[in-house]
Parts: structure tokens; sequence; C-alpha cells
């Protein structure tokens, strides 16, 4: 029986995005957040939250780009079907783990979408295919290794100045995710193509290291960027997330004053929905 996983992949993002689409309480269980993961031990977030998305166009785009490179790796390349899936969930689990590492003193950092595991698809198949053209908005026409130089450069920019509409994190963790696996699993690649290879792995790593090493230095990158126009969907939700916690805050101050008989309908219901998160 011959199986397409990669079908069977975007599957299962539409149906568990559709959900989450659907259920906010199920959207809140299952995403990624720092403070759930590192205070709450609620492991499963590192993965569940790479099958869910923000809104339809979020799910497009990643399914879109999933479906032709994973196509490509898993039919058009000497690829077994195993390795394609390590290269998935891999690039899923270090994309968010990226993630969790500069996020780690903002508990309130959330995210979704499987941009990390896609993109480690994505530096899979530029890894093993470099002179590949890739046909930008269906007409610019560039070799993959150009794409994914550039790739990381505006990546590596992204993470230090909040850059976009993106979570940076989890498209750098994956895309490292994805060469290196494929490196590793054919070490040919390395001396066919080494300029390609450590010129998409070097910046990223040096990055790693000094934004791990000096915290500060990206803290500063991010204070001096941080205003409205450049917050992503993450800041966003965190935004929303924060002033609910505030209402919440008042209506636990108002029940401490004045008792439960002084909430409102409209209170009232805040309150369970918040109790029911919980």
């Amino acid at each position: 029986m011959n199986i397409n996983i990669t079908l069977l992949i975007i599957l299962a993002n539409v149906i568990v995005s559709l959900i989450g689409f659907r259920n906010t309480q199920f959207m809140e269980r299952y995403l990624f957040r720092t403070g759930s993961i590192l205070k709450r031990k609620q492991y499963d977030r590192l993965l569940t939250s790479g099958f869910l998305h923000v809104n339809f166009m979020h799910l497009f785009f990643n399914m879109f780009t999933l479906f032709f490179f994973g196509s490509f790796l898993e039919k058009g390349s000497p690829l077994p079907g195993y390795m394609y899936l390590v290269i998935y969930f891999a690039s899923l689990l270090l994309g968010n783990l990226l993630a969790l590492v500069l996020n780690k003193n903002n508990d309130n950092y959330s995210a979704v979408g499987a941009s990390g595991a896609v993109s480690g698809v994505l530096f899979a198949t530029i890894a093993l295919s470099p002179s590949t053209k890739l046909y930008l908005f269906f007409a610019l026409g560039m070799p993959a290794w150009i794409y994914g130089v550039g790739y990381m450069l505006y990546t590596i920019y992204g993470i230090r100045s909040r850059a976009g509409n993106i979570g940076h994190e989890a498209h750098l963790g994956g895309a490292l995710a994805g060469i290196l696996i494929m490196v590793a699993y054919q070490p040919a690649l390395l001396r066919m193509h080494p300029w390609v290879i450590l010129g998409m792995t070097v910046p990223a790593l040096v990055f790693l290291f000094i934004a791990i090493r000096y915290p500060h230095w990206l803290t500063f990158g991010f204070l001096k960027a941080n205003s409205k126009e450049n917050y992503t969907l993450d800041d966003r939700y965190n935004d929303r997330r924060m002033a609910e916690q505030e209402e919440i805050d008042r209506i636990l101050d108002k029940i401490g004053k004045s008792g439960m008989q002084s909430l409102t309908d409209k209170e009232i219901r805040k309150l369970e929905e918040y109790r029911s998160r919980m």
C-alpha cells in the first residue's frame, strides 16, 4: 500500500486547525506558551502547537509550501519515508525548542503553526538539490541556494528586530534541523556543496551562540523595534491575553470587596470562561 505521507500530514493540520478555529478552549490548551511549558510542564504543547494555525491564510500558506516541497522529498528524492517524518517532526520540535529558549523569560509568549516543520522540509530540499530553481510569485526564478542563504539572513534579522508578522524563531530552528538532518543522513552533500551548506548554517549558528550566550543583546534589539507596526500575530495575541487577565483581576478584586452578588451577568460569564481554561 502506497501511503502519501505529505497528504496525511496536511490532513492532520487541517483537522486540528479547524477544531482550533471553532473551539477557543482547545486552542488555548494546545498552543505553544512558554509559561505553560516551563512552569506547568505541559510539554505536549511543543508538538501540538505545530498543528494549530492562527487563521485560514496562515494554514493555507504553510500547507501550500509543504505540499510542493514535501512531495518532492517524499516522491522525487531517494529519501525513505521514515526519514521524511524524522525531518518533519524534528524540525517542528527544534523550532519550538528554540522559541522556548529565546523567550524563556516571557511567560506570555505564545505561538502556533507548522512553520518550523515546513521550514525543515524546505531546507532539507535545498540541501539536497541547491541548484533547483525556485519560482517566487510564479515568475521570478532563482537557484534554491540563493533563496536559502537570503532566507537565513532575513530570519536572523527578523528575530533581532521582530520584523514582519512572522515567528522567526521557529523558522530558524526548523531550517537548521532540516539542513543538519539531511547532511547527517547523506554526508556526501557536504562534500558536494560545502559553501552552500556552510553559507546557510554558519551565520545561523553564530547568531544562536551570541543570542543564547548574551541574551541582553537580543532583548535590546527587540526593545528598539517593539512598536505596534512591527507586532507579530503572537504579539497581538499576547496583548489580548494581557487585557483579558487585567479584566479577570478587576473582577476578582470586585468579588473581594463586594462579593459574588455584585457581579454582572457579563462578568460572571467572563469568570466562568476563565475557570474553564485553567
